[in-house]
């Protein structure tokens, strides 16, 4: 889940003279979220009885939406063994209205909303929504799973997924819209943003730098 936090920022006197609204504020928010998700949770539980209204994810556009939530995964009503791995992307206002594409099925995933719109993948392609509706950009990491994406301080966003050769591959996409495309070997754990830099772990038997530290 990926929440819109265009907030103006209040100097410290305007903390102190506005500090006993804040805690209603808070709880209206969580209030909201906690609304928002119950509607996403209700909507969802319909999707496979073929009740629920989809928008196809070319004229997908930000508009109101304040919350942009990813659902996948899940059995097959039909009696069939395997899960599904359908994914779907969905846009809620603060009224709860919500707005729906069914992007392919695909193990894994991630979404985040940046500064340039929501960024997510699909099977194949990665998509940017903004104000103006959903572009697509061709994926070179098509078939992997997806771990993390990251929004970099210059507006990039990095695709992290798993690669067979037992570390990950990173794909970043760029601003005109092209792919940068690197691999990394006996990289495993947790990952991590440190300023425009991805944090990977690596084993030290294969780092020489920091098994003669």
């Amino acid at each position: 889940m990926s929440a819109r936090n265009d907030e103006q920022h209040e100097t410290g006197a305007d903390e102190q003279e506005q500090g006993s609204s804040k805690k209603p504020k808070r709880s209206r928010r969580w209030a909201l979220l906690v609304v928002v998700l119950s509607v996403a949770a209700l909507v969802w539980s319909c999707v496979p009885q073929g009740t629920f209204s989809k928008t196809p994810v070319s004229k997908l556009a930000i508009g109101d939406a304040v919350i942009a939530v990813r659902l996948s995964g899940g059995q097959s009503w039909s009696g069939l063994s395997a899960p599904l791995h359908d994914n779907w992307i969905m846009l809620l206002d603060e009224q709860a209205r919500q707005k729906a594409s069914l992007i392919g099925e695909s193990r894994g995933g991630d979404i985040l909303w940046t500064k340039n719109g929501i960024s997510y993948g699909g099977p194949e392609e990665n998509f940017l929504t903004t104000d103006s509706g959903t572009s697509v950009i061709k994926s070179k990491s098509w078939g992997s799973y997806e771990i993390q994406r990251y929004g970099l301080p210059d507006g990039r966003t990095v695709v992290v997924t798993s690669s067979a050769a037992s570390g990950h591959r990173l794909e970043s996409i760029e601003l005109d819209g092209s792919v940068e495309y690197a691999e990394t070997t006996s990289t495993e754990g947790d990952i991590g943003l440190c300023g425009s830099r991805i944090l990977l772990i690596t084993e030290t038997e294969e780092s020489p730098r920091i098994k003669s530290a």
